[in-house]
């Protein structure tokens, strides 16, 4: 979903959830303009610092962000995965 959509549905979640009245439909585009704003940035944010991390993980050798087997299996039972 778009940043714009999600900010709709957030600013009207917003609105019933504390009783904000935003009195006029420009205030209200513009309200959802920031939210859609702040999405996006925080978006971007999220992926520039998951790419660093992965990119720092193989610089220091780390062969695979997936887990290792022996880390599925249960102590006292059976293999957590099929």
């Amino acid at each position: 979903m778009p940043p714009i959509e999600r900010a709709r549905r957030l600013s009207r979640s917003l609105q019933a959830r504390f009783r904000i009245d935003l009195f006029s439909a420009l205030v209200e585009r513009e309200f959802e303009r920031r939210l859609a704003d702040a999405i996006l940035e925080a978006e971007r944010e999220a992926y520039r610092r998951g790419r660093e991390e992965a990119q720092a993980g193989l610089a220091a050798g780390a062969v695979s962000p997936s887990p290792r087997p022996e880390a599925a299996v249960r102590p006292d039972g059976p293999p957590m995965t099929m």
